[in-house]
């Protein structure tokens, strides 16, 4: 009995947290960012300066310039171990003359409360060592009984490799500063400026620094470790709230499999699952 009122307890809170991020008025608080890539969630949730990321429709759209090989990815995952705030993804890159492209889909929530998000990126090297990226995503929340909303935000990025152990990335979110149906407030615009160092051959320290509107800076520290071929170890900690994070990443012929678990400083840990398919 104590068990069901719980549960139902923590059930009833979330639906009251979802009615509030979804009033008018608020909507600025629906479409925080979220991870969907599991090897970044890994590292702490720094992405803006992995250049070999393959879900970068997710995260830095420019780190599509160097991606030239075509990954289907699949995600899923539990923020603080509740299906109710499940994170699910998937995302195919085309690779062309102009550039690259990637088209992913995204949802966030559950029955009673759904954030769906529609992406298509490209990436185009502008020199052997810089590329640029923009993204189009269309944005989509909904609440049962009480109707939904829908906006258009565009992301921006630029990666550069400086030179082979270094790297360099800046990525700009909803940079339109879109707004919601019937929402006075624009949905909050970040930057994440972020660097990547070989430290050995086998080893690299990525490091982040993310501001939002109207919300205090975090800074965002990983490490990924490949210790067989194509079998790595990632570890990352953030700052506000603090967290840690750990992982693997294994390639295998066509398959790609990687896992992270994250904790937070108040809630329960969150866990990510990605599966990826070379084609």
């Amino acid at each position: 009995m104590i068990r069901f009122e719980s549960h139902f307890l923590k059930r009833f809170i979330l639906l009251l947290i979802f009615l509030f991020l979804t009033s008018d008025g608020v909507a600025i608080a629906a479409f925080e960012e979220r991870l969907y890539s599991t090897r970044a969630a890994a590292l702490g949730g720094a992405y803006a300066a992995l250049m070999n990321n393959h879900s970068a429709i997710f995260g830095n759209p420019s780190s599509l310039g160097f991606n030239d090989n075509r990954r289907l990815n699949l995600l899923y995952g539990r923020s603080f171990g509740l299906k109710e705030l499940a994170n699910s993804g998937i995302s195919v890159p085309f690779n062309f003359e102009f550039g690259n492209i990637e088209i992913g889909l995204s949802r966030f929530g559950f029955s009673l409360y759904h954030e769906d998000i529609v992406s298509i990126g490209v990436g185009k090297r502008i020199l052997n060592n810089a590329a640029v990226g923009l993204a189009l995503r269309y944005l989509s929340t909904g609440i049962s009984g009480y109707g939904s909303a829908a906006t258009i935000g565009v992301d921006i990025g630029f990666s550069m490799k400086i030179n082979p152990k270094l790297n360099l990335g800046v990525s700009a979110k909803n940079v339109n500063a879109p707004k919601l149906s019937k929402s006075e407030d624009s949905l909050a615009r970040s930057l994440r400026v972020g660097a990547s160092f070989a430290i050995e051959d086998n080893v690299s320290l990525i490091a982040e620094y993310h501001t939002e509107e109207n919300q205090i800076a975090v800074y965002r520290i990983g490490s990924e470790i490949e210790i067989l071929n194509n079998q790595y170890l990632r570890f990352g900690i953030t700052s506000n709230p603090s967290s840690f994070s750990m992982g693997f990443g294994i390639e295998l012929n066509r398959i790609d499999l990687n896992y992270s678990f994250n904790t937070h400083q108040y809630l329960d840990a969150s866990q990510f699952f990605s599966l990826g398919y070379i084609f």
